[in-house]
C-alpha cells in the first residue's frame, strides 16, 4: 500500500546536486513545489513510498518558472497637435 511519495529536484542553478526534496505523508498525485528561482531550470522526479521503502523514480520532468519578458519591438511615435507625443510597439514574443 502507497503511503505516500518522494518529489526530488535539481536546478541548473545547483550543477547536478538535489536542490530539494520532499516526502508527502498522504497518497495524493498532486504537489505544488514552492520558493522556486524565476528563470531556473528544474528537473524533477517521483517516486513512490511504502513502508519497505522508496520505489523507482519517474523518468524526469523539466520546467522553467516565469523568466523576465522578451524585449518589445517596432516602437514607434507620432507627434499630434504638436503637443502630444503617441507611441505604439509590439509585444515580445513569448
Amino acid at each position: 500500500m502507497i503511503t505516500g511519495y518522494r518529489i526530488d529536484w535539481t536546478s541548473n542553478t545547483t550543477a547536478g546536486a538535489v536542490s530539494g526534496m520532499v516526502q508527502t505523508s498522504n497518497t495524493l498525485t498532486s504537489y505544488t513545489l514552492t520558493g522556486l528561482t524565476n528563470g531556473a531550470i528544474y528537473t524533477v522526479t517521483v517516486s513512490a513510498v511504502n513502508s519497505v521503502g522508496t520505489g523507482t523514480a519517474t523518468s524526469a520532468v523539466s520546467g522553467i518558472p516565469f523568466t523576465l519578458p522578451g524585449r518589445p519591438s517596432n516602437l514607434s511615435s507620432r507627434l499630434v497637435d504638436g503637443q502630444l507625443v503617441v507611441l505604439t510597439w509590439s509585444p515580445p514574443v513569448p
